[in-house]
């Protein structure tokens, strides 16, 4: 435990915690949670739905129910003991880090002596994708974590039959499925083994019939917000097939070209050979069905995923558990004494290349001018951002500036309209020059931060970025870039004032969400 723990430390001790968000979704999840702390400091009784409008009106990056909101509702106590920041919310996804390292030793000790089970579960979690993305304010972790939890106790209800299993197994994976559904292909294995394991008169069993009622009282919410809010996942998912595909077999062996990068040559062969090894009825024949399940979960994991037509190393991270259980096991297997301790000695070298060659990215510069509008800006009033890294600036107007009297309105809100995001549709307002002068004057903009470089091939973006350069704004402070990583948004971000009359007050624009329509104001 204590050394699974000092790897979840070191985690997060290379995690940036400065604002430095990369990818967009890991400041709206540190954002929603920052939204229920606040409504329940607040305690809006009187009209809950016009103050979570408003708050939303006033940050605009949350997604709370695009996705499930167990994360966000873990995220309160953390930021009521420790304050809103990122590196808050980057406690927690320590926590489930180290829960994910706990968990898979939990489920590798079942098939080998407690020192590989050991090398096993921190293999797991310092894989270079596993840590890459537990190293930010993201969800898929968190998932994995409670469903390996989840799988070790409905392994123990299979072996003993104790309700209190039966119970904590449906507890976690249920919590699962409320930080990200994308645990739910294990359910098909899962039930297989449990009819094969305790039988069909199971079936029958009293418990069974009130957990099974439980749950499924339990996931009515869970289903109402995917079909209410997050319908867009599934129009994602069903954008492109194999059937539709001009490449179905470079798309079926996506991830399995991936899986090298993914959890790293050594652990990637050690896995191939541990399944090579049960193929060849080399492994105790004693533990076949788990071993079965646990192919079971990769097979699944990967039949889910490669039909989607988004394509990333991420969404297939579930498989890596189950695999390191097998690297383990084969050598274990074929180096028999010795092979524990080189199962851990392997995975400290894992955890090493991970620190050293696979970094989280950081993106310095958003926390940074959020202080400068911050600064600049006047009581309650609006700062105009147009760029690409809104939900960090929001985020950072939120937990760093100290400013609770500012509202931000987003460039893509009010110039342009962007369904979710750019790829899946943008419309650009119909708007002269100095009709975008007369919407900053009516939207009350005092303070303007822009993005140089920004969505600048889009015409009226760049006419707004050479409008800043005129003499109706004044440049107030420029702050540089800096990016850990190739990329071409490492530019400036400047801070202008209009040098004309607008609006007092925090005028608010009506914003339509892309991923269901619906219209807030």
């Amino acid at each position: 435990m204590l050394a699974i723990g000092a790897v979840a430390a070191v985690c997060y001790a290379t995690s940036p915690t400065g604002g430095d968000f990369v990818w967009s979704d890991a400041p709206r999840h540190a954002l929603n949670g920052a939204f229920l702390f606040d409504m329940l400091r607040a305690f809006p009784v009187g009209d809950p739905v016009r103050w979570a409008y408003d708050y939303y009106l006033q940050y605009p990056a949350l997604s709370i129910l695009f996705y499930p909101p167990l994360f966000y509702v873990l995220l309160v106590p953390v930021y009521a003991l420790f304050g809103v920041s990122q590196a808050s919310a980057l406690l927690l996804s320590a926590g489930f880090m180290f829960m994910l390292g706990l968990s898979s030793f939990a489920l590798a000790r079942r098939l080998m002596p407690p020192l590989a089970a050991l090398g096993v579960g921190i293999a797991a979690m310092a894989s270079p994708e596993m840590a890459f993305w537990g190293r930010m304010v993201m969800l898929d972790i968190p998932a994995i974590a409670l469903a390996t939890w989840a799988v070790v106790h409905f392994l123990r209800f299979c072996d003993n039959g104790r309700t209190a299993d039966l119970a904590a197994f449906l507890f976690l994976f249920l919590c699962a499925l409320y930080t990200k559904q994308f645990m739910a292909f294990l359910a098909p294995a899962l039930g297989v083994y449990l009819l094969w394991k305790r039988g069909w008169r199971f079936l029958a069993e009293p418990r069974t019939w009130i957990l099974g009622a439980l749950t499924v009282l339990a996931l009515a919410p869970l289903i109402y917000i995917n079909l209410r809010f997050a319908s867009f996942n599934f129009e994602q998912a069903g954008a492109g097939s194999l059937r539709h595909s001009a490449d179905p077999w470079g798309e079926a062996a996506f991830y399995l070209l991936a899986m090298p990068g993914q959890m790293g040559w050594p652990l990637f062969l050690a896995g191939l050979l541990g399944l090579a090894l049960l193929a060849l009825g080399r492994l105790d024949r004693r533990d076949l069905g788990q071993h079965l399940l646990l192919l079971a979960w990769i097979v699944l994991c990967y039949a889910m995923f490669t039909p989607i037509a988004l394509k990333a190393p991420r969404y297939t991270l579930p498989l890596v558990v189950p695999w390191a259980i097998f690297a383990g096991l084969a050598v274990t297997a074929v180096l028999h004494r010795r092979g524990p301790v080189l199962v851990v000695a392997g995975a400290i070298c894992i955890v090493a290349w991970t620190l050293a060659f696979r970094p989280v990215f950081s993106f310095k510069g958003m926390q940074e001018a959020a202080m400068a509008a911050a600064k600049a800006a006047p009581s309650d009033s609006n700062v105009f951002f147009s760029g690409k890294y809104d939900g960090a600036f929001i985020f950072a107007i939120r937990a760093d500036s100290g400013r609770r009297d500012l509202s931000v309105i987003r460039a893509d809100k009010v110039l342009v309209q962007v369904r979710v995001e750019r790829a899946h549709g943008i419309t650009e307002a119909q708007m002269t020059d100095d009709e975008i002068l007369q919407k900053i004057r009516e939207l009350g903009l005092k303070t303007i931060v822009h993005h140089v470089g920004f969505w600048t091939d889009v015409p009226i973006i760049a006419r707004f970025e050479k409008l800043l350069q005129t003499p109706a704004f004044t440049e107030i402070e420029r702050i540089p870039i800096v990016a850990n990583f190739p990329t071409d948004d490492a530019t400036q971000l400047i801070v202008y004032r209009p040098n004309f009359p607008v609006a007092d007050g925090r005028p608010k624009v009506p914003m339509t969400l892309g991923h269901t329509g619906d219209v807030i104001k």
